[in-house]
């Protein structure tokens, strides 16, 4: 005779969780079930949660401090000025050189005269930039209008024009066919051609001065009137790649608004940090000084009052470096890091956003000297926001969420977990974990509400206040009904935890925190056994 009866059999599982952190593998072990410990179950997986895994959805960079390990949460907005182009656009010269002459009479044919001519002109910059010299690629442009009735030539010499050491020199032939007037038009490049500025023993800047020959050749034509010989000269289509002079003024402007991540995670309660600093870092490759002032600057929380804190009393101008022309075509850089009342005060609501708005003058008046622009010079503008992890800490949420593999357990008629937690983070955790079901839902939680069940690591006597031993606490949850049944259909667990400072101390966070869970389970399997 067969009968066939129910046997509950008591079985102790383990449930690995697959966490992005590091994950160790231990050696299967010998377990009793009465006396079970996840680290006893076979096979037993070990997570461990860091400060990449905790901090990874607060949108900054973490930063330790090489000395001492302290872990700063970095906030950085950068923009960059446009390049050069910008702030000096040299328009077309018009240098208008022009001639009158009266023929000699009785040049004979085969012989000629030379007439020399050409004036100092003056160069037009936007902004009154008093001009040395500038590298260029550029078009030196003649469109000659004459009514001379002769034949010819002109030579053209441009002095204050040089490539390759050497000024620039061409000729133009001129043609009398019998028809007025004379029309040329010569181009000639200027590729790669530095431009000087600087003419005479007086050192006159913005001074250019061309060089022109007309060579007449003599002939049996009849001159009845003056002469007039128009160049209608011109150097167009100027693009610079280097300007040295005592240059104008320029003004560019950096304004942006940002999340600060961190506390967009702060559901409740305020912030106590014992330092927030502000940083101006400035990459300037202008050969220009620069002076930023700020114009405004604020942060704000939809949660904690009074919602808006504008930080004024920072330095009212700032001064940044310019690379010398020895070093012309590299950056200096500029880092200014600033703390004030108003910076501690805004930081203390939690801040979600923070703006700022500042004005950076190149060339501020008072400037004395020379400078210069390259072409590929530009502003890069960094305004970072450091937030050193010392201090108290409310309300930060931090959730994170994990591979469940309970196929094992599906006979199971009731389960009791055990989780153990190691937390050597100087911080209570208020935890709780929900069940993440296929449908991509919520189905259930673990505990009924969020549970206190992290104590904070026990703080030194140290002036560092590191932690020398981890708060340590484990914890059973029988789950049964409708609980296990969300529990044994998923395929996730989010885990959520809220942390806030214990006591009233002030802690500090170092890189080498962590938090190591470890779960098991003990089941109540129903199993149908035929003698």
């Amino acid at each position: 005779m067969n009968i066939v009866r129910p046997l509950i059999i008591v079985a102790t599982l383990s449930i690995a969780f697959l966490l992005s952190s590091c994950l160790k593998d231990y050696d299967q072990y010998t377990y009793k079930v009465a006396d079970w410990e996840p680290l006893l179950a076979a096979p037993l997986v070990s997570a461990s949660l860091g400060m990449d895994d905790i901090l990874k959805n607060v949108g900054s960079n973490i930063v330790a401090d090489s000395t001492t390990g302290l872990v700063h949460l970095i906030y950085e907005s950068e923009q960059m000025a446009a390049n050069a182009s910008s702030y000096l656009d040299i328009p077309d010269q018009e240098l208008q050189t022009s001639m009158n002459f009266l023929m000699p009479p009785g040049v004979p044919p085969g012989d000629s005269i030379v007439i020399a001519y050409g004036d100092p002109v003056t160069v037009n910059f936007p902004n009154g930039e008093s001009v040395d010299s500038m590298h260029v690629d550029a078009l030196f442009n003649i469109n000659l209008v004459s009514n001379l009735k002769h034949s010819g030539k002109i030579k053209v010499n441009l002095p204050f024009v040089k490539r390759n050491g050497q000024s620039i020199s061409f000729e133009i032939a001129h043609i009398y066919t019998g028809t007025l007037p004379v029309l040329i038009n010569q181009v000639i490049d200027l590729t790669g051609s530095v431009i000087y500025l600087s003419q005479g023993s007086k050192g006159l800047r913005n001074t250019i001065q061309p060089d022109y020959k007309l060579i007449v050749y003599g002939d049996n034509n009849q001159d009845t009137a003056t002469y007039t010989v128009d160049m209608h000269d011109r150097i167009e289509q100027i693009r610079f790649r280097d300007v040295f002079g005592r240059l104008g003024t320029y003004t560019e402007n950096f304004t942006d608004i940002f999340d600060i991540g961190l506390f967009n995670q702060v559901e409740l309660g305020e912030v106590d940090l014992e330092e927030v600093r502000l940083e101006i870092e400035v990459d300037n490759s202008f050969g220009l000084p620069i002076e930023v002032k700020p114009n405004e600057i604020w942060a704000s929380s939809t949660v904690n009052p009074p919602f808006k804190v504008v930080i004024d009393d920072l330095p009212s101008s700032i001064q940044i470096q310019a690379p010398p022309v020895s070093a012309a075509g590299s950056f200096a850089r500029s880092n200014i890091s600033m703390s004030s009342h108003d910076v501690i005060e805004a930081f203390k609501i939690a801040p979600q956003l923070v703006y700022y708005s500042f004005t950076a003058t190149l060339n501020p008046p008072g400037t004395t000297g020379d400078n210069f622009i390259l072409d590929t010079s530009e502003i890069r503008f960094r305004f970072k926001v450091d937030v050193p992890l010392a201090g108290k800490v409310g309300g930060l949420v931090m959730q994170d969420t994990v591979e469940l593999d309970v196929d094992s357990l599906e006979e199971a008629q009731s389960l009791t977990l055990r989780l153990v937690f190691e937390n050597t983070f100087p911080i209570e955790v208020d935890f709780q974990a929900y069940m993440f079901g296929p449908a991509e839902q919520i189905t259930d939680s673990l505990f009924n509400g969020m549970t206190n069940l992290l104590p904070p690591g026990i703080i030194g006597t140290g002036a560092d206040k590191r932690v020398i031993a981890p708060g340590k606490r484990s914890v059973d949850i029988t789950l049964e009904g409708s609980k296990l049944d969300a529990f044994l259909a998923a395929d996730k667990i989010i885990l959520r935890g809220r942390l806030k400072t214990a006591g009233q101390d002030l802690v500090r966070v170092y890189e080498d925190y962590e938090i190591k869970v470890r779960m098991g389970a003990a089941a109540a399997l129903r199993i149908q056994i035929n003698d």
